[in-house]
């Protein structure tokens, strides 16, 4: 038996499949479009070769400005840098939304019920925006990141 690190899973076969997109989400606006077999949630983003390493080597995605994350590899991929594709927890993206700010007021249309507040949010809340037909979702320097961070399930480089 293979215990599948941090998501709850074991089974044989089951590393194979963690991260491998099953289902896609309906509205092209989601903040994630893509689950795994588990229902866990896939996101990509790209960063630094330095801060690829860092990753790698503590399991830690290290937060820069706004941290930045899409839903879509395309979009991501468009960055300078090494685009990650980062495989987190079912739920994970619902807690970022509880403490979530819509950025702009396509994200507005998206989450009416989210606050729209502006000012300072990097180390307090997560940013939601619309922007190149996509969600991004910023996690910023504090409890985004961090509730992100603690829902990794798996992590690998696609560019």
């Amino acid at each position: 038996m293979i215990k599948v690190e941090n998501s709850g899973f074991e089974g044989v076969a089951g590393k194979e499949k963690i991260g491998i997109p099953t289902t896609t989400a309906k509205d092209p606006l989601s903040p994630v479009q893509q689950y795994d077999a588990y229902g866990n949630e896939i996101v990509y983003r790209t960063m630094s070769q330095e801060q690829f390493k860092q990753f790698e080597r503590t399991g830690i995605m290290p937060p820069t400005t706004e941290t930045s994350i899409s839903p879509v590899l395309g979009y991501s991929s468009k960055y300078n840098g090494v685009t990650v594709k980062i495989v987190v927890k079912q739920g994970t993206f619902a807690k970022l939304e509880e403490i979530g700010i819509a950025a702009n007021s396509a994200a507005a249309k998206v989450f009416p019920n989210m606050s729209i507040k502006t000012g300072k949010w990097m180390k307090t809340n997560t940013r939601f925006k619309v922007e190149g037909g996509q969600m991004t979702t910023q996690l910023g320097q504090g409890r985004g990141i961090e509730i992100f961070n603690e829902n990794i399930v798996h992590f690998e480089k696609v560019k």
